[in-house]
């Protein structure tokens, strides 16, 4: 006895459901694509941004507070930029802009030079969303699961302050050597009233 099968006479739309399944793949793939490189374009402006702001940090000045004004309007500059600010308003978020000397960043040997310059927090919004089928790209799609640092550190010069004071210092150091640095007492001046001056800017 022959057991026959039962066949669906109407097959029509079966390839439907396998497209629609692919192209929902293919463009959730195509998205989060799309915006990987978006961001690491936009990571790429933000480094420029801190690097033209570290050029300025690094450049002598009066006083290091002086140093650290001209890098932040200079940031500010950028920020503002009709170009670049475009970036920074919904998409892409930059918080905590600091230009400073980052002695909580160790190195491998203490007499390498310290990591001096300017950094800043790098927040990608756009990596935040959902992806058809796979789900989020993060728990909760709060905005802020993609962080990052990004910063240059260029060192610094020595600003005028710093170089009167080394050389203050110096010049005390080597008349308390000898005594007999300290003969122009036998003409009436004091010590502490020899005059200090930077020859070269330190």
């Amino acid at each position: 006895m022959k057991v026959k099968k039962s066949k669906s006479k109407n097959q029509k739309g079966i390839l439907t459901i396998d497209f629609i399944f692919s192209f929902a793949m293919v463009i959730g793939f195509f998205q989060l694509f799309y915006v990987i490189t978006y961001t690491l374009m936009v990571a790429h402006v933000t480094q420029y941004m801190t690097f033209a702001s570290a050029r300025l940090y690094f450049a002598g000045h009066i006083d290091n507070e002086s140093q650290r004004t001209l890098a932040e309007r200079k940031y500010t500059e950028l920020l503002e930029d009709s170009q670049v600010s475009s970036f920074f308003r919904s998409a892409f978020t930059l918080t905590d802009f600091q230009a400073r000397d980052f002695d909580e960043i160790d190195s491998p040997e203490p007499w390498r030079q310290k990591f001096i310059g300017v950094r800043v927090g790098f927040q990608s919004n756009v990596l935040d969303f959902n992806v058809p089928f796979l789900g989020a790209t993060s728990e909760g799609l709060q905005g802020n699961a993609f962080t990052s640092v990004i910063g240059s550190f260029l060192y610094r010069e020595p600003t005028s302050s710093e170089c009167f004071e080394f050389l203050e210092d110096r010049a005390r150091a080597i008349l308390e050597l000898n005594q007999k640095y300290n003969r122009a007492t036998s003409f009436g001046m004091s010590v502490n009233e020899v005059g200090v001056f930077a020859d070269d800017g330190c």
